[in-house]
């Protein structure tokens, strides 16, 4: 088995360079002798032939520039990243482990109007066990642009070498459109499509709990002065499982927030903040709830290298069922963003608050998180990054004695930029989870080594 890291310094010689990179995907493909392999490579390739061709390219009577494309911030960013991967632990299992290796494919594009540079495609993180569906809620201000629209299309197909059954491609659409009106108002408003699975650190499931995700949602933003913003979200998140033994968990979640900004100093501003969750199962009354979020914060920006916002609040989940008690408990939110140096800067986030499960008997979990993130650009080129986390899960629900999780995650990563388009990854990652049920023990190390091509 070849992996990406096995790159010389053959090829970093310009001459002939798109001829080098083909020749050695081919040959990994080879060995795989995979049909969707090939299918995909061969996307690869058209790909790493054209985009050198810096210049206009003719066609009939019209022309593509690169202000069209991506190279000088154009409209059109297709992407595509290959990584192949090793897994000693494939099924999270705490005493039978099995290791195997297996191939990502990831092709995908991305439509932006007025034409930009391509941008990171996560604009919102689905986290199917947090209510409404994302892990943070975006920040938005008054738009610079009068109007800004994005599309995303990407897949993910997965291929293993022994264990099948592990097999899947998922797919995740997105489109969005934000506006900004005159007199202080603006809009963000954004549609997701999501196909996947869950994660099996989560459940140490042996077969693959597939599920639907769409999510919508609108953000209204309002700035009267200079030192007053409010902003009002609206959310509907809907899940379906695929399996029949998990569509008991199929729910709907529908959010309202609201926001008042106070701008104290050019810098600073303090706000409060109150979240209606209406959670609803189809399985019945015993998980559905109604939760209420009240919180006070403040967020800053003292310049491009320091900024952050912290948040504390109370919260409420309001069980329909009344055999089941309800929650109250204190929550918080920190993100810290500093830049160290011209080349490293590190982010730290942080969060407690309830989650939504799908373990058997279980009504909610009560969630604390923390994860830091460090880069450092060594050079132009080379750039390595290192991220940690810590997670403490208590289940709550399901039995006298309630299950207890606490994770550890760290997984550095050292990248390569071959050129404006091209890149290579290089990424390690180790986690654990140690539980009061030791069949939800596991500890898992992983190899990953990615090419990615974006225009």
């Amino acid at each position: 088995m070849r992996l990406w890291g096995n790159v010389d310094n053959n090829y970093l010689n310009p001459d002939g360079q798109s001829f080098r990179i083909i020749q050695s995907a081919w040959e990994i493909i080879s060995v795989q002798n995979n049909r969707t392999s090939k299918l995909v490579f061969t996307v690869f390739v058209t790909m790493v032939m054209a985009i050198p061709c810096h210049g206009m390219i003719s066609i009939d009577r019209g022309e593509i520039r690169g202000d069209i494309l991506g190279m000088g911030g154009g409209y059109i960013h297709p992407f595509l990243t290959f990584s192949d991967n090793y897994t000693d632990n494939v099924y999270y299992d705490p005493d039978h482990r099995k290791s195997d290796y297996y191939t990502i494919f990831s092709p995908g594009i991305l439509l932006i109007a007025p034409g930009a540079k391509a941008e990171d495609p996560g604009a919102n993180i689905l986290s199917i066990s947090t209510p409404g569906g994302l892990m943070f809620s975006k920040d938005m201000d008054a738009l610079e642009r009068k109007i800004h629209a994005r599309f995303l299309y990407n897949a993910d197909i997965e291929d293993y070498r022994k264990y099948n059954d592990n097999d899947v491609t998922t797919i995740n659409i997105e489109g969005g459109v934000q506006y900004n009106m005159k007199g202080g108002l603006s809009f963000d408003a954004v549609y997701q499509h999501n196909a996947s699975y869950e994660d099996r650190s989560v459940y140490n499931s042996e077969g693959l709990n597939k599920y639907i995700v769409d999510l919508a949602s609108v953000v209204l933003f309002y700035r009267p002065s200079e030192k007053m913003d409010f902003r009002m979200d609206f959310r509907l998140f809907d899940i379906g499982y695929d399996s029949a033994i998990d569509r008991s968990n199929d729910r709907r979640d529908k959010v309202i927030s609201g926001y008042t900004f106070y701008k104290w100093t050019p810098k600073t501003s303090f706000y409060v903040r109150y979240d209606h969750f209406i959670i609803d199962y189809d399985s019945g009354e015993l998980k559905n709830s109604i939760e209420y979020n009240y919180s006070a914060g403040v967020r800053w920006f003292i310049s491009e290298k320091t900024n952050g916002r912290i948040s504390v609040g109370y919260g409420i989940k309001d069980f329909k069922e009344e055999s089941v008690n309800d929650s109250r408990d204190i929550t918080s939110q920190i993100f810290l963003s500093n830049q160290l140096t011209g080349k490293s800067y590190v982010n730290f986030v942080g969060f407690r608050r309830t989650n939504e499960t799908d373990a058997p008997g279980i009504q909610y979990l009560f969630t604390n998180k923390i994860m830091l993130g460090y880069f450092y650009r060594m050079n132009e080129r080379i750039a390595v990054t290192i991220k940690l986390s810590y997670m403490d899960d208590q289940y709550q629900g399901g039995g006298s004695e309630r299950r207890k999780d606490k994770s550890w995650d760290i997984s550095p990563t050292a990248g390569y930029i071959y050129n404006q388009w091209l890149e290579f990854r290089m990424s390690y990652r180790f986690d654990l989870r140690n539980s009061n049920e030791k069949d939800h023990d596991y500890t898992h190390n992983g190899i990953s080594m990615e090419i990615r091509a974006v225009l």
